[in-house]
């Protein structure tokens, strides 16, 4: 009866123009413009009784516009009419969007119901019917779609969920998790985060949740186990996919739970393959864990928990419980001056106002700056860009207008604190430094652990007011924001082509849901300047995309660059990333003999065709190939033709010249050794594992940088040695900007990625050749140097500071105060609880963080 109604309802004419002149007038009003409406009374009530039908329905469309209905009369009159909060908490109460009760509560004083009884029972019943009671008595209420997901995770059977950006599904895994390292005797889980961005913002957040539960319970991101680790019996990994790969092989680790954060990556061209492998390897390793897959807006959530052969409950949930007001900026060719002010009222463009501005709006950047200025003011704004250096002139720009339009208006003091923490810890001409002083900050993930997850907080906590990201805010990073601001989005530019990649749909929308939070915020204002410049209009087309694993689509429809890429016995590692794991993962099966089963995942038309064309060139391989198989399926990202290579490179230089040439030595002896050791390591990287050009000179410069790198130097001595180094190379002043981002990319890019990744290779290839030419008693003594790498330390001490949780800028600086150079965790643990740190010298940035992680 509710449904026939609704529907009955929807199909007026005179219902939408209610909706749309209610919806129009609130975004106005919110946008402060001149030509605000004034809604009748009996449009409200009308609109009210509506919106009461709608919010009983279960299509998604209704229950959307039951909830835009409720916050847009809200908004307009939320002081005019007595009971108005009621009518508004019933309405909320039946879409289960609890979180925006209890914000519109703190909006006002009046507090209960004032609703006849029956109604209010009503309300106290899908209350309660929402809330959780967990570990210790504490109760947690969720949404529909949060109770809706508890109640699958609670059966022990794994889940696979698409759901919006803002609908709280990390919230749910992350109390889930706690629940169940508390209720488990024995618990191990693994949080699998894409981005070494999102670590510390994970692990941070469950270091809390297991705080409020247990003291015995372990948080660690480091891809080692380590002896507290071994003993203890309930630990949470929080790792990159590649972390999870290398704890996978160094130890028999035994999980209960997998959670797959950002899984629609598996998709993606040259780490999908990476995020498929180390699933599989979990499913053959683990003993039957629960996995829980989340990806925001896919069409098809179902095929994963399908691909991998696993049984789980799905949730394809499209509500979001923060709606999003589009609004599309347009400037005028003849009157730079004028902004034409539309939004979306789905399907169409709406015209709101004509605008004048107070500055010129000519060409983009200008353009951009200048709008998120005019919009944006006294709320939390996000400014997309498409680069880090692109990031750094917004954030400079809109800075310099702070400072001329408002300067009385003062800065909180820990941002000027972290100002001058960055000029010490980075380089004293550092943008970030000079933006922040007017509240104002940039974020892009190259940025050291410290000052990303510092901006985050500060902008989190309301201490800035405009953050101007890159494509960091895709995959997870939690930046709350009213309003978001984009003019033309791309992410990155495709190898050897300058042009720049426009954002996907579904990328867009992902974005789209930064602007507003769950429990934060009742609705965000996403502001789309020239849309009809874009490259690509994501109004268009479908919200979700089907997923489609990467590894089948190389094998399926780039069958010909494929076989290529496999019978050229010369191609390098690393250009051609795609193409080349897929090439590894497909070798690795036929020499397991189980090539069969990733075949039988392609329809029956093609699968045939395709076995005839590929496995022939994979057995020509296989004849070239003697590397053992559990390096091979260890190093799933390198060529097993270049590996190949660098296993006989090795064996013939120690025959020629001894075990001691090729074997690296430890980061921390004396300089002159460590370095030639480091850089002859890197030549014979790049010459038989990348193929680089006999006279390319990398080495000179990476080795230097990652020896000071592993022996845990502050990043301004690496910034300012390789501005000396470039400057020297270009024999003219280059920009100190520039090569900050520049080392900030070396380091995150090459040292923690690329050599991580190949300097693991080479070590396991170098235990194979030490082994083959008699020499295996040296294995033992060969340093670490891809954790080192990786972590930016090489001290136990050090090491152990990052496995509690800090960074590793906060790790140096406690190590720099510590004679003690060999403490495990508990020591480093123990040792931070005794210490003083104002007596210490130890910065406030620094000091807060220890005290975010240890509590």
């Amino acid at each position: 009866m509710i449904e026939e109604l609704a529907w009955r309802i929807w199909g007026h004419q005179e219902f939408h123009e209610d909706y749309n002149l209610i919806l129009s007038a609130a975004v106005k009003k919110s946008l402060d413009l001149t030509l605000a409406l004034n809604i009748e009374r009996k449009i409200t009530k009308r609109l009210l009784q509506c919106a009461a039908t709608f919010s009983s329905s279960t299509e998604p469309k209704f229950r959307e516009a039951a909830y835009k209905i409720a916050i847009s009369i809200w908004v307009l009159s939320k002081n005019e009419y007595d009971g108005l909060q009621d009518i508004i908490t019933l309405i909320l109460s039946r879409l289960g969007n609890f979180p925006s009760i209890k914000l519109i509560e703190n909006q006002t004083e009046l507090k209960g119901f004032l609703t006849p009884l029956p109604l209010a029972l009503e309300n106290l019943w899908h209350e309660d019917n929402n809330t959780v009671e967990i570990f210790r008595g504490k109760r947690l209420l969720f949404t529909d779609f949060q109770r809706k997901l508890w109640s699958f995770l609670e059966t022990g059977i794994s889940v696979s969920i698409s759901a919006p950006t803002s609908a709280g599904k990390s919230f749910a895994f992350q109390q889930y998790i706690a629940n169940k390292a508390l209720t488990t005797e024995n618990f191990i889980a693994v949080y699998l985060v894409p981005t070494r961005a999102l670590i510390n913002q994970v692990s941070s957040s469950l270091q809390k949740q297991m705080r409020e539960v247990s003291s015995n319970i372990t948080v660690s991101t480091i891809p080692t186990v380590s002896n507290e680790n071994a003993l203890s019996n309930k630990i949470l990994y929080v790792l990159t996919q590649e972390r999870l790969q290398i704890l996978s092989e160094t130890t028999e680790l035994v999980c209960d739970l997998l959670v797959v954060d950002e899984s629609q990556l598996i998709a993606e061209d040259s780490r999908g393959i990476i995020l498929q492998t180390v699933i599989e390897k979990s499913l053959n390793q683990f003993r039957k864990p629960q996995i829980l897959f989340a990806a925001p807006l896919t069409s098809n959530p179902e095929m994963l928990p399908d691909f991998f052969g696993i049984t789980a409950n799905v949730i394809n949930e499209q509500e979001s419980p923060v709606t999003q007001n589009i609004i599309f900026l347009d400037t005028i060719p003849t009157n730079p001056y004028e902004v034409s002010v539309s939004m979306f009222l789905n399907p169409k463009k709406h015209f709101l106002e004509t605008k004048t501005t107070r500055r010129g709006l000519y060409d983009d950047t200008s353009i951009l700056v200048n709008l998120a200025w005019e919009f944006g003011c006294s709320e939390k704004n996000l400014v997309y860009a498409g680069g880090p250096a692109e990031c750094e002139d917004i954030a400079l720009m809109l800075s310099d207008i702070k400072e001329q339009e408002r300067s009385n208006k003062k800065v909180d003091p820990l941002v000027i604190e972290f100002a001058k923490f960055i000029k010490e810890q980075i380089h004293k001409e550092y943008r970030l430094a000079s933006t922040l002083e007017q509240g104002i900050a940039f974020h892009y993930g190259n940025m050291p652990a410290i000052i990303r997850k510092t901006i985050e907080d500060l902008f989190e906590e309301g201490k800035l007011e405009y953050l101007v990201c890159t494509s960091t805010l895709l995959h997870g990073v939690n930046l709350p924001a009213q309003n978001l601001f984009m003019l033309n989005p791309t992410k990155g530019r495709k190898w050897g082509n300058s042009q720049p990649i426009p954002i996907s749909v579904p990328d867009f929308w992902n974005l789209a849901g930064r602007a507003g939070r769950l429990g934060k915020d009742l609705q965000g204002k996403l502001f789309l300047i020239n849309l009809s410049n874009w490259l690509v209009d994501p109004l268009t087309e479908d919200k979700k995309l089907p997923i489609f694993p990467s590894y089948l689509f190389n094998i399926i429809e780039r069958t010909e660059k494929l076989i290529a890429f496999i019978k050229d016995t010369e191609h390098s590692s690393g250009q051609q990333q795609g193409l080349e794991n897929t090439f590894v993962k497909l070798f690795n099966e036929y020499r397991s003999n189980s090539l069969d089963i990733t075949f039988g995942k392609i329809n029956l038309e093609k699968r045939e065709a395709l076995k005839q064309q590929i496995i022939p060139f994979i057995e020509e391989a296989s004849k070239l190939i003697n590397v053992p198989e559990a390096i091979l399926m260890k190093h799933i990202s390198i060529s097993p033709y270049r590996q190949q290579q660098l296993l006989e490179y090795l064996v013939n230089k120690i025959r020629e010249r001894g075990a001691s040439y090729v074997v690296p030595v430890h980061p921390l002896v004396e300089w002159k050794y460590s370095y030639e050791s480091l850089w002859k390591m890197f030549k014979r990287i790049h010459t038989n594992l990348e193929k680089l050009p006999g006279k390319n000179r990398e080495h000179f410069y990476f080795a230097p940088l990652a020896l000071r790198w592993m022996r845990g130097e502050p990043l301004a001595l690496l910034i300012e040695d390789a501005y000396k180094y470039k400057s020297k190379m270009a024999k003219r002043k280059i920009s100190i900007a520039t090569v900050i981002r520049e080392v900030m990319n070396d380091v995150e890019q090459d040292l923690r990625f690329r050599y991580v990744k190949h300097t693991s290779c080479y070590i396991d290839l170098l235990k194979e050749a030490l082994q083959r030419t008699e020499n295996g008693s040296l294995i033992d003594k060969i340093p670490n140097i891809a954790t080192f790498l990786e972590l930016g330390a090489s001290s136990k001490t050090m090491v152990s500071f990052i496995g509690i949780g800090l960074s590793r800028t906060t790790a140096a600086t406690l190590t720099s105060k510590n004679a003690n150079k060999d403490m495990d965790r508990d020591q480093a643990h123990e040792w931070i609880i005794r210490q003083n740190f104002e007596e210490l010298g130890i910065n406030n940035i620094c000091i807060r963080e220890i005290n975010k992680v240890l509590g």
